[in-house]
């Protein structure tokens, strides 16, 4: 922390949830377009970690979410950078290797919209980690529905997105509609019609062919 001219520790460790290994590297870049920073750890034996603040600014929460950075392959004493280096408004990633070599990685997940507006030309499928998670009463679910599908399907696809308990038991049907292209945000509250107990939930959006499941806990 900063005051003044100089460095001093902080009083807290927002970081005190996440293990850092010897020879890690941080980096912070905001991957899921969400306007808060995640950090992604490159590890000296060829590995990236991702963590995805699914809190905010002032007070980040740190969820592991690899699923953000899967496509990334990396070699030994891997050092990310990020940087928007095609101009086109999301955060690139540069990987730097031990060999002298790098490795760049162009961000194709759409820009997040915050009023179930349509995001111009989304290119994939994405089921957000809800927020806030845990939760009471309410949290708030973002998935893309991506522009290529549209095209090639129809003016627009059927989306559902569900809540189940953890024996698989269905308690929530929050959507079920035609929608087109864009990025959207559903909000789940706790109470009539949805009376849950505390514990472990977990929800799904279908469309086309695309099925992706995530965990949520509801905390009373």
């Amino acid at each position: 922390m900063r005051e003044g001219n100089s460095f001093n520790t902080a009083a807290s460790n927002p970081f005190n949830t996440i293990s850092f290994p010897n020879y890690s590297r941080p980096s912070f870049a905001d991957i899921d377009n969400d306007n808060d920073y995640d950090l992604i750890l490159g590890k000296s034996f060829g590995e990236l970690n991702c963590y995805e603040n699914i809190g905010n600014a002032q007070s980040p929460e740190w969820l592991r979410n690899d699923a953000l950075i899967s496509n990334m392959e990396v070699k030994q004493n891997s050092a990310p950078g990020f940087a928007d280096l095609d101009n086109d408004g999301r955060i690139d990633c540069v990987i730097g290797e031990y060999d002298g070599n790098f490795t760049y990685y162009k961000n194709l997940f759409a820009p997040t919209s915050l009023n179930n507006d349509i995001s111009p030309e989304p290119s994939n499928f994405y089921l957000s980690q809800n927020f806030p998670n845990p939760f009471n009463p309410s949290t708030k679910i973002r998935f893309t529905i991506p522009q290529d599908v549209i095209l090639s399907e129809a003016k627009n696809l059927l989306v559902t997105l569900k809540v189940y308990d953890i024996l698989g038991n269905e308690v929530a049907a929050l959507l079920e509609e035609y929608k087109p292209a864009g990025t959207y945000e559903v909000e789940f509250s706790v109470g009539q019609p949805f009376s849950l107990s505390s514990g472990v939930y977990y929800y799904q959006l279908i469309s086309n062919e695309f099925v992706q499941t995530k965990k949520m806990i509801l905390m009373k």
